[in-house]
């Protein structure tokens, strides 16, 4: 968890397809971004289907099994385990309130949080700046959501366990996952869609406003709209969370990364899509093979799962010069941390606008921010998938 990279890069360099167990890994650029666009040959079923899934359900007791198909079943209605006609149906839907437009009427929203937050840090003379990550994508899923601010510790709970269970065979999170499955929506069902009178938003392209219409109109079942809710729900905090908590560090490990910055704070645009290619959110995406075919050399079977190494792909020293070296002003910031092709992240242009929003206004009110204490006391947590920081402690001076 503290430095993967090198086993990315010997599996990268070796070959760039490897059988491990019921999966097979794909490491290098042009293999993973083939897998992301490929919809023929690959589904997007994962965490429901294929080897994997299949490897995780047996090696499960009798009685937490069900509990697996249960949250598998939920997530076969989720806009990223779709494939087809539902995937384009589902998409067409919720990319009404993805636009850059709609997108870019949220950030004075995503201003006012991230300032607020940084007042806060403000009067303790800093914090743990990962939790301060995960508040702020918290409080702006919510604001689109509009559930209420107090229930967002609550929700934050929701998405973490959620994201401990993707690909687990820890039945312990099996079955956290499936009771926090039921509370969220049962909370979803009261706060938003329950008692006769639906949830409005601001506006007819708020998230919320969007899915009820198309379920009304017949476009959406109800059981898509909730599961959608909770897809975003997790999506939007973990990968917002992770890019600028671990950016953060990475840009104050070297003070020079900083300070590039701090001296010309246009440079932060470009900056995170370097961030985004070093750091790599989601370290790993997963698909399933409709049919036998030969990848690389390595026979892949119908309904084998493939993994692809978006963390390895990042690194390519292909696609990439000095691909461990961060470089702020890179001109090929071509990366795969927010997909590819027809599976593009719906939500990019938001985790952009929070990042950029955030480091933005650190730079400007707390250029002489510092880690604290020293980053090799610096732990890690979360998952394969989800590599992220235990804490992150900063300094601020007045």
């Amino acid at each position: 968890m503290e430095d993967p990279y090198p086993i990315y890069t010997a599996l990268r360099e070796s070959t760039p397809a490897h059988t491990f167990g019921s999966m097979v890994l794909v490491t290098r650029f042009d293999g993973v971004k083939e897998m992301l666009a490929d919809r023929e040959r690959y589904s997007s079923k994962m965490h429901i289907s294929g080897s994997r899934a299949e490897e995780i359900v047996d090696s499960l007791p009798e009685h937490v099994a069900p509990l697996w198909r249960a949250l598998a079943s939920a997530e076969a209605k989720q806009l990223a385990r779709s494939d087809g006609e539902q995937h384009d149906r589902l998409r067409r839907v919720m990319h009404r309130s993805f636009t850059p437009r709609t997108v870019a009427e949220l950030e004075a929203m995503v201003q006012d949080h991230a300032n607020e937050l940084i007042d806060e840090l403000e009067r303790d003379g800093g914090g743990d700046f990962k939790q301060v990550t995960q508040d702020l994508a918290a409080r702006v899923i919510v604001s689109i959501l509009g559930t209420p601010q107090v229930d967002r510790a609550q929700m934050l709970e929701w998405a973490e366990v959620r994201g401990r269970f993707m690909g687990s065979s820890d039945e312990r999170h099996v079955r956290d996952a499936h009771l926090a499955l039921g509370q969220a929506s049962m909370y979803l069902e009261e706060t938003l869609l329950g008692g006769g009178c639906p949830h409005r938003g601001s506006g007819s392209e708020a998230l919320v406003n969007v899915l009820l219409d198309a379920e009304q109109e017949g476009s959406l079942s109800h059981g898509e709209v909730i599961q959608n809710l909770l897809m975003l729900l997790a999506a939007g905090i973990d990968t917002t969370a992770i890019l600028i908590s671990t950016g953060l560090y990475e840009l104050l490990r070297d003070r020079e990364h900083w300070q590039f910055l701090c001296d010309d704070p246009d440079r932060l645009p470009q900056a995170i899509e370097e961030l985004l290619r070093y750091v790599t959110p989601g370290q790993w995406l997963q698909r399933i093979a409709r049919d036998a075919f030969d990848l690389y050399g390595v026979e892949v079977s119908a309904g084998q799962t493939v993994i692809g190494m978006a963390a390895a792909a990042n690194r390519d020293p292909r696609v990439f010069d000095a691909p461990d070296s961060l470089i702020l002003d890179r001109q090929n910031s071509h990366h795969l941390s927010l997909g590819f092709g027809y599976k593009f992240c719906l939500g990019a242009s938001l985790v952009r606008l929070e990042a950029l929003t955030m480091l933005r206004e650190l730079i400007r009110r707390h250029p002489d921010v510092a880690l604290a204490p020293a980053p090799e006391k610096v732990t890690w947590s979360g998952s394969p998938m989800l590599r992220a920081l235990n804490a992150l402690p900063i300094e601020l001076t007045a």
